[in-house]
């Protein structure tokens, strides 16, 4: 019997150490029912459930029936576990019943320890105002019972409540004296619960850099206590943090990580709070209607389990979604139906959330006196419960209604206030700046608004900058569309150049640096992935309704916005150093914890990144290409055309107005279903006397400054950095003085400005894959010069040449010698088969193998190491472009998987003119050319050939669609 007690006491201090002991214990036999129950007990406090299940069950059947006090542990016990397993709120009817046989034998100690395990259960199910009343009513009989322990586990369980109540202030002083109790006792379990707890106090009030140290430190000590179900929890919370202080990609792989580890042991109703964790990462992104699906998913989950608390709070995220959606009467619909519950559960912070969510519904109907009077409530209640950062934000969006206002002195001092509150919430904070600038530059003091602008564009770039997706990076730049035209605007009208080449740093395609070189994902996540894509190829081919179409997408979506903020997690290197003590520092101490705590694996660093100054820029272009170069930079708001460019001596802004006609332009030059009148110049067959390819003179005229023109000559390098609709323009075919602009000038594209760096380069005498397929079933029609394409690379080319040709070409073939790393080996690759750029916003852009096809997302994971990749198929070039010049195409994603070069076709490819294009290009390669310089030498022969009837060669409908882009 004593030893039984000993395991049962050593359990409490360190569940770990206990576990085992009992693990040992069974190992030799020798058990009684008491033994049963201690070890039981024991694994239940570790946390092993199935063990600790069947031993509590031999105890129950086997102890004395006289023995009620050990009887009643064990009942205690397994009421413990059915809580822990998930039990539903019928779970209550047996505490009740536990309690009472308790009370019928006077066992006061017994009664206090159901009454706080029985309200935990209420707080697990989210009925806060329950576990409050109950823990009130066993106080009187905790005073007189005299137990530390039992003092301690009913302060802490009064501190969840009031933390679910929204009483903030009696929450912080519970779980202090209860952290307090459990170090002087030694509970090491129990110092890491209550330290768990306070970190979601800290989350509740938003003291964001708080609640990160506090779910550290209860992480580290459950990895030494070997709790995993707890470490997966605070994983998942770790998330959550991150999410709230806007760093997105940490958030997504912490919560990856979680996800993995509820998944393996067996949990997944909490592997379903990490998908709404998503939801909200997708949320700020600008992913709406992925968002709004993974919160209406959570809600139904969170109902079924019996958990109202979680359901409101996805409900009112729902209310967020639709006002970002411009649906401000369902969201307000939306949000009445929601304040009964509310209201029901008795959270005061969840009803204020409801309350500023209820506001943007208001002000999005334009009925901004309401508006401003929920949030001025808001405010005051937040501040009242303790929640400043939630002050402070409502706060905010009461200025922004009043920047229109006849006092800006007042709203400016405002901002200043609210500044000091979001400074951890850059999501909030550039909004805080944008208003300031605007106050600024009304007031005449465009050197104030110019500060203000800067830092509020650098706030917006760091967060796209840690997003390895374009579509979330895009989104948050679709928040901040106004600021950096406002920025721009500011920059043409004080002839600020510094300003401009800033605004473009920080616009063009920022999560390109996040998806370079990351490294491959754990097996978890590429199978992820993998079967996600095997979805949507199937939803695209098979006989699917439209909604099991969505459905897929928003899979793929959700998968690839996951896997690609994945990184590995190893727990052991998150654990307490031997030389640590943490239950040597009361929890009540916390804050003050950063020298006592290890901090972890950082899920995925943010990319390094640099500031860039005119100077810097114009040194590192004249070291890579001489002085014979113009860099040229196309910025676009809503009304001007910014023609922004930098040369070796200085540098030049053309400004024009973005009319209507300058539109339509663009549109006969770059929309598919206008190129063929205006590259094959069928507009002359149309219009009389127009001239010859009038409209790439124009556009030559209008793209091509006149500082710029007296630059160019043949060997002049022009490196392009293209944005909006430029992207989709057949740079090379633009007239300049009579001349094809290829003619005057070795084009180069850049996918951001710091591409510009390092020069193409390309060695002759490389090994090269040949890649064709020419057959493909039913899924597109046959492709018959795709073997004498592979034959002219072979015959030309200097280096020695492998083929994958028709069957051997395949997407199987092609990942199994991505997972060898044999593709790193090639210094060009050719490929020749179909493509396109598909729908969903370039997600669905694809290369056709002969076994598959290959999506967009799986050329960028391959692993490449080519100076060249040459896409001879159609739409290789192409791209969807989204806000914030995010680029999805199939040449960004060979350059994102590690193609130094690629040239690819914005539009479709024709096999005779292909042939045309490819033998002076592969000549000019053998010979030394860089890419750039050969694709000018293969255009320039098909531009100088003379007209022949029934014949396209000469024309840019051929050779004009080609492109060099580099990284």
């Amino acid at each position: 019997m004593t030893r039984c007690m000993r395991v049962m006491r050593l359990a409490e201090r360190d569940p770990r150490r206990g576990g085992r002991v009992a693990l040992r214990w069974l190992h030799h036999g020798g058990r009684t029912a008491y033994a049963d129950l201690a070890l039981g007990w024991a694994l239940l406090r570790w946390e092993r459930l199935a063990a600790a299940e069947a031993l509590l069950a031999a105890a129950a059947v086997a102890l004395p029936p006289a023995d009620h006090g050990a009887r009643l542990h064990c009942q205690r016990a397994q009421l413990m576990l059915a809580q822990l397993q998930g039990a539903k709120h019928d779970l209550q009817d047996r505490w009740e019943a536990h309690v009472a046989a308790c009370a019928a034998l006077h066992l006061d100690a017994a009664i206090v320890a159901a009454r706080c395990e029985q309200a935990a259960h209420l707080n697990l199910l989210g009925h806060y105002s329950a576990a409050r009343a109950l823990m009130r009513a066993v106080g009187p009989l905790v005073a007189t019972c005299g137990r530390l322990a039992l003092r301690a586990r009913w302060l802490h369980v009064s501190g969840v409540a009031a933390i679910g109540c929204g009483d903030l202030a009696a929450a912080r002083q519970a779980l202090n004296q209860a952290g307090q109790l459990f170090h002087h006792l030694g509970y090491r379990a129990e110092v890491a619960r209550v330290a768990f707890e306070q970190g979601w106090l800290a989350l509740r009030s938003e003291q964001l850099s708080l609640a990160a140290r506090a779910l550290r430190y209860a992480r580290a000590l459950y990895l030494r206590l070997d709790l995993p179900f707890r470490v997966a929890l605070c994983t998942r919370d770790l998330g959550t943090v991150a999410y709230l202080q806007n760093e997105y990609d940490q958030a997504l792989a912490w919560g990856v990580a979680a996800r993995h580890q509820f998944l393996a042991l067996g949990r997944a109703y909490h592997a379903a709070g990490c998908d709404f964790n998503l939801g909200t990462v997708a949320h700020v992104s600008g992913l709406y209607d992925l968002a709004l699906a993974a919160y209406q998913r959570a809600e139904a989950t969170y109902r079924e389990h019996g958990h109202p608390f979680q359901a409101f709070v996805a409900g009112r995220n729902q209310v967020l979604v639709l006002c970002a959606q411009d649906r401000p009467h369902d969201a307000l619909a939306l949000a009445d139906t929601l304040a009964p519950q509310g209201s029901a559960l008795g959270d005061e912070l969840g009803a204020c959330e409801l309350l500023a969510a209820r506001a943007q519904a208001l002000r999005g109907l334009g009925r901004t006196a309401e508006a401003a009077q929920a949030w001025l409530v808001a405010a005051n209640r937040f501040a009242a419960l303790g929640n400043h950062g939630a002050a402070a934000t409502s706060r905010l969006e009461l200025a922004w209604l009043q920047l229109d206002s006849a006092a800006p002195e007042i709203t400016a001092t405002l901002l200043h206030d609210v500044a000091r509150q979001l400074n951890e919430r850059p999501a909030q904070l550039w909004r805080v700046h944008y208003g300031l600038g605007l106050l600024a530059a009304r007031q005449g003091d465009l050197a104030a608004a110019r500060a203000a602008y800067v830092r509020a564009v650098k706030l917006v770039a760091r967060m796209r900058r840690r997003l390895a997706s374009e579509h979330a990076s895009s989104g948050i730049f679709r928040q901040a569309q106004a600021l950096h035209h406002t920025a721009m605007t500011l920059a043409a009208q004080m002839d600020d150049h510094e300003l401009l080449l800033l605004l473009a740093d920080h616009q063009h395609s920022l999560s390109f640096a996040a998806q370079f070189g990351q490294a491959a994902a754990p097996t978890a996540t590429a199978l992820l992935r993998e079967a996600a894509g095997r979805a949507l190829r199937q939803a695209i081919m098979g006989p699917t309704t439209t909604s099991q179409y969505e459905a897929a997408l928003n899979h793929y979506r959700s998968a690839l916005l996951q896997t690609r903020h994945t990184t590995p997690i190893t727990l052991e290197h998150t654990a307490l150093s031997r030389t640590q003590k943490p239950i040597g520092t009361p929890c009540s101490t916390i804050c003050n914890l950063q020298s006592t705590i290890v901090h972890g694996i950082t899920p995925r660093a943010a990319p390094p990144y640099t500031e860039y100054d005119l100077a810097c820029l114009r040194r590192e272009l004249t070291a890579a290409y001489g002085t014979a170069w113009t860099l040229l930079c196309p910025l676009f708001t809503d009304d001007l055309l910014l023609l922004f460019g930098v040369t070796p001596e200085g540098s030049f802004c053309t400004q024009r107005p973005y009319t209507s006609q300058m539109r339509q332009l663009f549109d006969r030059a770059c929309l598919p279903t206008q190129r063929q009148m205006t590259y094959r110049d069928l507009e002359r067959l149309r219009v009389a006397h127009r001239l010859p390819w009038q409209t790439l003179d124009d556009l030559g005229h209008l793209l091509l400054p006149s500082w710029l023109r007296a630059r160019l000559g043949p060997q002049h390098r022009l490196l392009i950095l293209p944005s909006g609709p430029l992207h989709g323009l057949a740079w090379a075919a633009l007239r300049v003085e009579g001349a094809w602009l290829c003619e005057a000038a070795i084009l180069l594209l850049l996918p951001h400005l710091r591409a510009a760096r390092p020069p193409p380069r390309s060695d002759p005498n490389a090994p090269a894959l040949l890649i064709g397929c020419s057959q493909f079933g039913p899924r597109a029609p046959e492709l018959p010069l795709v073997g004498t394409v592979l034959d002219l690379v072979a015959q030309t080319w200097r280096g020695p040449c492998e083929q994958l040709r028709d069957g051997a070409a395949t997407l199987a073939a092609l990942r199994a010698a991505n997972s060898h790393h044999a593709l790193r080996r090639y210094g060009l690759i050719q490929l020749a088969s179909h493509a396109q750029l598909g729908g969903a916003d370039g997600l669905l852009a694809q290369i056709q193998l002969a076994d598959d096809a290959m999506l967009l997302d799986e050329v960028a994971q391959l692993r490449i190491q080519a100076d060249l990749v040459v896409l001879s198929a159609c739409e290789g070039g192409a791209s969807a472009v989204l806000p914030g010049d995010e680029v999805l195409s199939l040449s960004r994603a060979l350059l994102t998987a590690g193609a130094h070069s690629v040239i690819a076709s914005l539009w479709t490819v024709y096999d005779q003119g292909l042939l045309a294009l490819l033998q002076p290009l592969y000549q000019a390669l053998a010979s030394g050319h860089d890419p750039p310089t050969a694709l000018a030498l293969a255009q320039r022969t098909l531009c100088n050939r003379p007209a022949e009837a029934n014949s396209m060669l000469h024309t840019p409908y051929i050779w004009g669609g080609f492109h060099v882009v580099c990284r």
